[in-house]
């Protein structure tokens, strides 16, 4: 199975050379439903570690949102919806896109 560029090269920034095909290998397990954005989120949650990644898998499997939330979301997830505001929403979208646009 092949993954979207962007996995591979977050795959590739993430880990090191030597757990980059076990990285891949994980990856490519993850559930159909929006694929891609949920790989970008399993490598976000996993911070490098590969049973990290292989325990974002299992948390995909049964729903792929508790794998998005965490990732995307961080800060709204952390506060009730009364309490979440724009600028929690503004910070949560720009963080993701430095990590996804960046080396981590």
């Amino acid at each position: 199975m092949v993954v979207d560029a962007v996995v591979a090269t977050k795959i590739n920034d993430m880990f090191p050379e030597e757990e980059r095909p076990a990285a891949l290998r994980i990856v490519e397990t993850c559930p159909g439903h929006e694929r891609t954005r949920v790989q970008l989120a399993m490598l976000k949650n996993s911070e490098g570690d590969l049973a990290r990644l292989a325990d974002q898998v299992r948390l995909a499997e049964i729903d792929y949102r508790d794998v998005l939330a965490p990732a995307e979301f961080p800060r709204q997830l952390r506060t009730s919806p009364a309490e979440t505001t724009e600028e929690m929403r503004f910070q949560d979208r720009r963080d993701y896109e430095t990590w996804l646009g960046g080396k981590e």
